[in-house]
């Protein structure tokens, strides 16, 4: 038989029957920061998705692997090398750096803490500030990533609910209406190649920007400058799109459900 060897910092623990019953006692695991900043909880070993302990007494294995939260793009897929059921796929999130953690498993609202330590790998010749540009880019991006995915969620729901409403709706002003506010969020979903300016949607965003978090994460080494700025400029274009979708949503959108509420019908939603 195959004996997988865990990737990251294995919790062993051991909950004894008193105190685990009760209809919604949920047990959870989570490493977090000394300087309070919380991290994602821990995966129960032999289900990567796994968010909370189930509340069975026993003695349970849980593995952090030292990374933050996923960063949520669009496209996501195995490494070469993954392994069946115990690889997740990829990128991760934000690789933790070295320093003082605390372990928390709360059982029936009572808490209990152990402390946990990073260290250096010694093979990497990285220094610790080196790291920690790394990482704070990371962050960066990922927190971009997001704000992206956010976006694109509210724009594919309210471009769902337009396709909706246009068997419904029967006023031309109503329709014309939603046709040019679908027109507007599938420029800001996908992009406009129609002219020389090429504007870059929400989709071409994530994209982008999960490369160059790639990029960044491909090696124990601070972020180049060339990283740097592509990054910058990336998230700045975002942050400027996202003030196009809000402008769709507060003045184009809001208007269409004044006219849909008068006609009866349920507003778009996003």
């Amino acid at each position: 038989n195959l004996v997988l060897r865990p990737v990251g910092a294995v919790v062993p623990l051991c909950l004894e029957a008193r105190g685990l019953g009760g209809k919604g006692r949920t047990q959870l695991v989570e490493p977090v920061r000394i300087a309070g900043e919380l991290l994602p909880r821990l995966e129960k070993r032999g289900s990567l998705g796994a968010r909370d302990v189930i509340g069975v007494a026993g003695m349970h294995r849980f593995v952090w692997n030292l990374h933050y939260d996923t960063p949520a793009v669009t496209d996501r897929d195995f490494p070469i090398s993954a392994i069946v059921h115990d690889t997740p796929m990829e990128p991760l999130g934000p690789l933790a750096l070295p320093g003082q953690y605390s372990v928390k498993l709360t059982v029936a609202g009572k808490s209990y803490t152990q402390p946990l330590t990073i260290r250096m790998d010694p093979r990497v010749s990285a220094s610790a500030a080196d790291l920690a540009q790394q990482f704070e880019l990371a962050k960066r991006i990922s927190t971009a990533l997001d704000r992206d995915f956010a976006a694109l969620s509210s724009i594919r729901k309210l471009r769902r609910g337009l396709q909706d409403r246009k068997g419904q709706a029967k006023a031309p002003e109503l329709l014309s209406a939603m046709a040019e506010i679908d027109r507007k969020a599938e420029i800001l979903e996908a992009g406009d190649d129609s002219n020389a300016l090429k504007k870059k949607g929400f989709s071409d965003f994530n994209s982008n920007l999960a490369q160059v978090y790639v990029a960044v994460n491909s090696a124990d080494a601070a972020p180049t400058a060339e990283q740097g700025t592509e990054a910058k400029q990336q998230i700045d274009l975002l942050d400027k799109l996202r003030v196009d979708l809000n402008k769709l949503l507060q003045d184009d959108v809001a208007a269409a459900n004044r006219q849909l509420k008068t006609s009866g019908l349920a507003e778009l939603e996003y």
